[in-house]
């Protein structure tokens, strides 16, 4: 089992707590209930770029080094799904379960990453994290809103019916 877990800026919104600990929690419980049933479970955190991983293990007792791997992980950089999805492949030999931990901010779009994975016999199950003022955003009028990852600027006008338009997506 892979737990890759999204690293990148987008992350570190959210309020009361930024969406990357709630992408770390699942990533850390879903690594003990692997740990549990003696599986290899390894943590790969990407962003813009793989990071270094915590090697695959197993035995339940490994879940105080995920607990300390995952505290040490560092935010940053913009997300590259399909570029990270192609190094991860290559970099790992023995297929089986990815576990996708993500916003999925990615401008470029996620499928071609999660096709990646497929397409070399990985089965990917992927977990969307988001903030709830990004699913119901109170936004009216003319607006800058500014990408966190790359600081790109867009004017926008946002009106009732492209609110409910975003909401219905």
């Amino acid at each position: 089992i892979y737990i890759l877990v999204d690293v990148s800026d987008s992350m570190s919104i959210g309020s009361p707590v930024p969406k990357l600990h709630y992408a770390m929690q699942v990533g850390a419980a879903l690594t003990y209930v692997g740990l549990a049933n003696l599986d290899r479970v390894a943590i790969v955190p990407f962003g813009d770029k793989l990071l270094d991983r915590l090697p695959a293990s197993r035995g339940k007792n490994r879940i105080y080094r995920v607990f300390e791997f995952l505290s040490k992980c560092e935010i940053g950089g913009k997300t590259e799904l399909a570029d990270c999805m192609k190094d991860f492949v290559a970099q790992n030999k023995r297929r089986g379960l990815a576990v996708v931990i993500s916003d999925f901010y990615d401008p470029k779009g996620f499928e071609q990453g999660i096709n990646t994975l497929r397409s070399n016999n990985f089965e990917p199950f992927i977990l969307q994290v988001y903030d709830k003022r990004e699913a119901e955003p109170h936004l009216h009028g003319d607006l800058a809103l500014v990408d966190c990852e790359t600081g790109e600027t867009r004017e926008v006008t946002i009106s009732k019916g492209i609110l409910e338009q975003y909401m219905r997506e």
